[in-house]
């Protein structure tokens, strides 16, 4: 994935304004999306959508989080929660807890989880041990050994 995220800005600017539809149909309130690289230009879209609104919150897995990090203030997305992907999803508890934390933070966030189906359904299962089950819209974009999802 390393370069993908440095192309997709490149081409954000050239093309500027990306947009995606059914944001705007997000009831109005704080916002967590989550997702990974493959979710950077629908929370690029929705901090459009909304304006710099301080209720909007991301956190992203990233094969190469230092790129992603790099890239997040030209899209707008300062302060968001970026963890390096492992192998065998070794990563997700910490993912888990940026969520987690940014839930406690902002209790009345709508979660949007976004990417890697095996990675949406690993957060909700670690979030539901936490407390009660989150509930909030997903999309998986890919799944591991799938094509066609989207």
């Amino acid at each position: 994935m390393v370069g993908v995220a440095r192309a997709f800005n490149r081409l954000l600017k050239r093309y500027h304004p990306v947009r995606f539809d059914g944001l705007e149909r997000l009831p109005a309130g704080p916002v967590l999306l989550v997702g990974d690289e493959t979710s950077l230009a629908v929370a690029r879209s929705l901090a459009l959508v909304r304006g710099g609104d301080p209720g909007l919150a991301f956190a992203f897995e990233a094969t190469d989080a230092a790129e992603v990090r790099a890239l997040l203030p030209s899209l707008g997305l300062e302060g968001a929660a970026v963890v390096e992907r492992r192998p065998g999803g070794a990563h997700l508890g910490e993912l888990a807890e940026a969520v987690g934390a940014r839930l406690r933070a902002q209790p009345s966030s709508r979660l949007v989880m976004t990417g890697q189906a095996q990675t949406i359904q690993a957060l909700r299962a670690r979030l539901a041990e936490g407390g009660p089950g989150v509930s909030g819209k997903n999309k998986a974009y890919w799944s591991v050994g799938r094509v066609g999802l989207d």
